[in-house]
């Protein structure tokens, strides 16, 4: 589907960099960009993809006989949900330099 968007010319121009430098068509480099949004906004989406996962192995409690896998995957559980607090906590100072995933490591300010 084709869409026009205004975004910042900063932006236009770090993701016109990127995409030459990853070898990617803009179209491409966008569509990734706003796919990795979407996967990281929408946790119900994730915690649904993992508990049919584990619903198909029997891991799921009171499904499956094995505490230990049981265990296992509450704590993945639990963890996965954390980092994503911890996202959101780091967020608004890697997200100015563009980056979700990670601070980057000048203490929480975008190097650029």
């Amino acid at each position: 589907m084709k869409t026009a968007v205004s975004i910042p010319d900063d932006v236009f121009e770090g993701a016109e960099r990127l995409a030459r430098r990853t070898n990617r068509s803009r179209t491409r480099l966008f569509s990734d960009a706003l796919k990795e949004y979407l996967a990281r906004h929408t946790p119900d989406k994730v915690t649904e993809a993992m508990n049919r996962t584990l619903a198909q192995i029997g891991a799921l409690e009171g499904e499956g006989k094995d505490s230990f896998v049981s265990s296992a995957a509450r704590t993945v559980s639990s963890e996965a949900s954390g980092n994503l607090a911890r996202q959101n906590l780091v967020g608004g100072s890697a997200s100015a330099c563009g980056l979700r995933s990670r601070v980057p490591k000048t203490g929480g300010r975008c190097s650029r």
